[in-house]
This record gives structure tokens, sequence and C-alpha cells, in this order.
């Protein structure tokens, strides 16, 4: 679980500012929480975007904007770049070919499941979580993944596993592993980003193609290039991302008189 927190912007001309933490730390980014935020926000009137329905929000990873269509939420990327193609990675038994992606906050490893030996099945997360773990610790030792603006060394946040999918109406089928050991069931915004960016890079994704990610729990999210840019011998795809979001419950904080951390707790 993701905790949206809305603040002021930094910019004077976006709608709101977004912080986004987890249950460890404060993320620079998380693209399912802000389609989430973006939903509630609007629809409950928190935030009075500037145009109607389309908030524009700063983060610590930078600008983003999202559409918001009722329940369905679109999220305009920053543009993704393929840092690593098809490089070779050897974890136990088996070497595999990654393609490390800037998402645009974050780097994942796009692997194939069948290669790499990972069930792409809700029922079997712990060998998948196992395969994630192996992977991401060989990737530390064997792959140097640098920022594309700063040049600092950063680490893989997730692997990808990518396979065909169950049912005719996805395209891609992936279930996800964290650093954390976290096992996505929902396709998640950065895998989307992260695969339809590398199949832009194979010729296979083109602009204005709309591509299905289905995830672990049967959930999709749909992913289309909107733009392509070369910069500096660098290929940027900017990626549209569009779910469905839907508020399953509320939450309400009390307090009483002589509770001693009514106000909060700071450590």
């Amino acid at each position: 679980m993701v905790v949206s927190l809305l603040v002021a912007p930094d910019r004077p001309d976006a709608d709101a500012g977004m912080l986004f933490v987890s249950g460890e730390d404060l993320l620079p980014f998380s693209g399912d929480a802000l389609l989430a935020a973006a939903a509630i926000a609007v629809e409950r009137g928190l935030v009075l975007p500037r145009r109607e329905g389309r908030l524009e929000i700063d983060t610590l990873a930078g600008p983003a904007t999202a559409i918001v269509r009722g329940a369905s939420v679109s999220f305009v990327a920053r543009p993704a770049i393929v840092l690593r193609p098809n490089h070779g990675v050897t974890f136990g038994r088996r070497t595999v070919h990654v393609d490390l992606v800037w998402t645009g906050w974050e780097v994942a490893a796009i692997v194939d499941a069948e290669a790499a030996g990972a069930p792409l099945v809700a029922s079997r997360q712990l060998e998948l979580q196992r395969a994630g773990r192996d992977l991401l610790d060989a990737l530390d030792d064997q792959a140097v993944a640098a920022h594309p603006d700063t040049g600092a060394r950063i680490d893989v946040a997730s692997a990808i596993f990518i396979g065909a999918p169950p049912e005719r109406a996805a395209d891609i089928l992936s279930g996800g592993v964290h650093r954390d050991g976290r096992v996505a069931r929902s396709p998640g915004v950065s895998a989307a980003v992260a695969v339809t960016t590398v199949l832009s890079a194979m010729g296979v994704a083109s602009t204005g193609q709309r591509i299905v990610h289905q995830g672990l729990a049967g959930t999709t999210l749909a992913a289309e290039i909107s733009g392509i840019e070369d910069r500096d011998g660098r290929v940027l795809v900017t990626v549209e991302v569009t779910g469905d979001v839907w508020t399953t419950g509320e939450h309400t904080f009390t307090t009483r008189d002589g509770d001693p951390v009514a106000e909060g707790l700071v450590l």
C-alpha cells in the first residue's frame, strides 16, 4: 500500500503537489498511487484543476499530468529510455537477457519469464518472488545502471517478468518483483511504461498503438506511445498509461481527550 499526500505545488502553473509514502520510505514517485489519488481528488473536489479533468501535478520525480474521465484515469509519463538492451545476466544455472529501462523515475529490468524459469501464475507467487530476488541480486553484481541525467549509479527497482497473456483481450502478461520482495499482482504503471518502451525500441510498438498489459490478478492497464524523440543520440519514449480507479473504502482519524499522541508522532 502507498499513501498519497496532497501538498502545495512547486510550480505556479501546477494544480497540486503529491508525495508518495510506502511502508518503509518516501518514494520519488508511484504511478499507481497517482492514478488513484488524481481520481479521488477530482471526484471529491479536493483539487480544482485549471483545465477540466486535467491535473498538472508536481512530484519529487518531476512534473506529471493526470487526465480524469470518471473512473478512467490516464497518466502521461515522463520520457522513458532503454538504458541497456539485451544485457546478459547469469543467476543460478540460467543466463538470461534483460532490458534495463529508465521509466522516468526508476529503473526496471524486463525479462522473458519462461527463459528465467519464473511462473506467471498467481498461485505460485513465492517462486516468482524467489526468481525476482535472485535476478535483482545478480543485476547488482553484473549490470550498472546510470541515471540518464546525472550519470550516478542507481539500483534496479524491480524485475518485470513478461509472457503471453491467457486472454486475447490483452497483449502482454507481466509479474513484477520489487527490490523489497513485494510481488505486484496488478500490471503496474512502471511495468507498463518499461515494457512499452522496450517494444518501441524493438519496432513492435508504434506511436498511437494501444497495448494492453495484464497482471497476475487479471486486471489490466492500457499503454499508448504518445511521442518518440531523438535527443543527443538517445531515443526518448513518452507513454500514456490508462486504468480504471475504484474507491473501495474510507477511513477517518479520531482523537479523544488525553490521547498522548493525538497530534501524531515524529521519530
